[in-house]
């Protein structure tokens, strides 16, 4: 339709002059002028329409395998401090979640090694099970990035880098995220697994999934003090081996208190 009006377009000075002639449509559609501008538009029209099949089966058969946008680099992978302290405590996740869980909070006067402590002892506690965070990395955070650790402050530049590749490449997970600014990280993947260890403290946007339950095991929030306001969500049998978790890792005075049930929608994942 655009080569037919494209072609009518520039010759509408001649189609004027042979409707004004009161010629017979007939003898207007053989005539050299006309005709020509017809086959021209056809041999066009076919080209376009063959063209598209064509070069995307070409595509498809030249392209190399696993062709895409370029994995953006991750930090090396495993922690220290997280290792350690899975090894001392001997715990590394269950084969199965348990039922039952209950929201805690961590108690108040901890400072950051405290929360970033309690924070890794619990990635560490589920160990296998983790399956996906969500991490908001939109700013806003009442902690600034300059009263980051220098390895939070590289793991936020890191997941801002992700964050923008993600949407130069559309990549699915990008467009699963729950808000602008959110970041899907697979737990799977070590070198994930580290950036939330070392940010996810400090971001008021954090959500951390494991297999088999579907609503976060760890939540982030906005609080009025330096750090944002954290919620655990453990078992009886899980409260027991992060304490020892927390005694292994040097931490034994960080104290988890109950969280007031205050039922809501599950965040969809």
């Amino acid at each position: 339709n655009t080569l037919f009006l494209a072609y009518a377009g520039a010759s509408l000075p001649l189609l004027v002059l042979f409707v004004t002639g009161g010629d017979s449509f007939g003898t207007v559609a053989t005539a050299e002028a006309v005709a020509v501008e017809v086959v021209r538009t056809l041999c066009g029209s076919i080209g376009l329409v063959a063209a598209v099949p064509l070069t995307t089966l070409l595509a498809a058969a030249l392209a190399p395998p696993g062709a895409g946008a370029p994995e953006p680099a991750w930090p090396a992978a495993g922690s220290e401090p997280l290792e350690t302290a899975a090894r001392l405590a001997g715990v590394g996740g269950s084969a199965t979640p348990p039922d039952g869980r209950s929201a805690w909070s961590p108690g108040r006067g901890g400072g950051q090694d405290e929360a970033r402590g309690l924070f890794e002892s619990v990635l560490a506690l589920h160990g296998s099970l983790l399956s996906h965070a969500d991490v908001g990395v939109a700013g806003g955070d009442r902690l600034g990035r300059e009263a980051l650790p220098a390895d939070a402050r590289r793991a936020v530049a890191q997941l801002e880098r992700l964050a923008a590749a993600a949407r130069r490449s559309g990549a699915p997970w990008y467009r699963r995220a729950l808000a602008a600014g959110t970041i899907r990280l697979d737990l799977r993947d070590p070198g994930q697994l580290e950036l939330l260890r070392c940010y996810g403290p400090f971001s008021t946007d954090t959500s951390v999934w494991v297999e088999g339950d579907p609503e976060p095991v760890v939540e982030t929030a906005e609080a009025l003090d330096d750090l944002p306001r954290v919620t655990y969500r453990l078992a009886a049998g899980e409260l027991e081996r992060l304490r020892g978790l927390l005694a292994g890792a040097g931490l034994a005075g960080v104290t988890l208190v109950p969280k007031r049930s205050s039922r809501r929608p599950a965040r969809r994942h």
